[in-house]
C-alpha cells in the first residue's frame, strides 16, 4: 500500500520495530523523522482516525502561534453496542480548549511535535515506563521551555467499543493516569 502512495508522494517513509512496546515504536519514529530531516512528527493512535481538515488545522496553528508542540482533540466514536449510559455520562469525553491555549500536560494521541525538541541520543519516550512515556516527553519538554498550544480544530475519532464502557475498565484507566503522573514526577525527581 505504502509503495502505491509513493508515486504521488514519493516522500512517504515507514518503519517496522521488531521490539514490541509503543515506546520503541515512538523512538524508531523519532529516529526516521530526524534522519529524514524533517519538521515535524506527527502522532495519532491506533484506533484513532482523522478530520479532513486535520493537517491543515495543525500546520495553520503551528504557524499562527508559532509552536513546536500541538495537541487536538479526540472525539469518541461509540460502537453501536456501547449502551447508552456510557455514551451519556462523558466517561470517554476529553476537555477541549481554544485553540491557542497553552496546555500544562499532553499525550501523543493527536499531537503534532517539532523535531528540534527531540534528542537524537536519547530514548524520547523511556522504554523503561510500561506506559505514560508520552506524559514523560510532554512534561520534560515543557519543563525545559516547550510550550503545548491546543488547534481544536485538528479533529481525531476514537472507537469505543462495548468492552470499555464498564466500571472496571473506566477505573483501571483512571488509576493508570495517577500512576503515569506520579511515576512521570519520580523520574523527574520532582516526587518520592
Amino acid at each position: 500500500m505504502v509503495d502505491e502512495y509513493r508515486q504521488t508522494m514519493p516522500l512517504l517513509l515507514y518503519g517496522v520495530e521488531e521490539e514490541l512496546g509503543v515506546s520503541a515504536a515512538r523512538n524508531l519514529l523519532v529516529r526516521m523523522a530526524l534522519d529524514a530531516r524533517v519538521e515535524y512528527v506527527i502522532f495519532v493512535d491506533d484506533d484513532e482516525w482523522v478530520d479532513r481538515h486535520w493537517l491543515e488545522s495543525f500546520v495553520g496553528t503551528a504557524r499562527e502561534f508559532n509552536a513546536k508542540m500541538l495537541l487536538g482533540p479526540v472525539v469518541p466514536a461509540y460502537n453501536p453496542d456501547v449502551p447508552a449510559w456510557a455514551q451519556g455520562e462523558g466517561f470517554f469525553e476529553r476537555a477541549r480548549h481554544t485553540t491557542g491555549e497553552a496546555l500544562s500536560i499532553a499525550r501523543t494521541g493527536d499531537s503534532m511535535i517539532a523535531t528540534a525538541l527531540f534528542d537524537r541520543a536519547a530514548d524520547n519516550f523511556p522504554r523503561t515506563l510500561r506506559s505514560g512515556e508520552d506524559t514523560y516527553f510532554f512534561v520534560r519538554a515543557r519543563e525545559g521551555g516547550g510550550v503545548i498550544i491546543w488547534c481544536d480544530e485538528a479533529v481525531v475519532f476514537e472507537e469505543i467499543p462495548a468492552d470499555r464502557a464498564n466500571a472496571r475498565w473506566l477505573v483501571r484507566r483512571a488509576f493508570d493516569g495517577g500512576l503515569t503522573y506520579s511515576r512521570t514526577l519520580a523520574l523527574l525527581g520532582r516526587s518520592w
